[in-house]
């Protein structure tokens, strides 16, 4: 197992809950290596992906106070400034919201003198 949170290791102070399952008693075990500081497996995440019930809200605890242990209340985000050569879409999927079909109004497939411009316009700015 590889150590992730090392420094939480003897600081993180778990609270007592009760354990009414079977799967509750797996729940608190995946927890329990997480906040030890240990990462879990890919069958450990999907278990807690998969849990219900009074599990969800020990997992959200879990979570809450390993974000607390390690960053505290800082929030950081980072703008991230993809460049669309087009808005042409063939699929259809209705997820983006700003596809549009070859030859429709609004449509566009940017030059790579245009591309260049963008891109040139990005660089110079502190996006990422």
């Amino acid at each position: 197992m590889r150590k992730i949170f090392s420094d939480l290791e003897n600081s993180f102070k778990r609270k007592e809950e009760i354990i009414y399952s079977d799967s509750s008693l797996k729940i608190e075990k995946i927890l329990s290596k997480a906040i030890s500081g240990y990462e879990i497996s890919k069958e450990e995440a999907i278990s807690l992906f998969k849990s219900k019930g009074d599990d969800i809200l020990k997992i959200f605890s879990a979570a809450d106070d390993l974000r607390s242990k390690s960053v505290g209340s800082k929030v950081t985000f980072v703008v991230n400034r993809n460049i669309n050569f087009t808005n042409i879409c063939y699929m259809g999927c209705k997820f983006c919201g700003f596809a549009k079909r070859f030859g429709q109004s609004g449509a566009e497939l940017l030059s790579l003198e245009n591309n260049s411009d963008r891109k040139s316009t990005r660089l110079n700015s502190s996006h990422t």
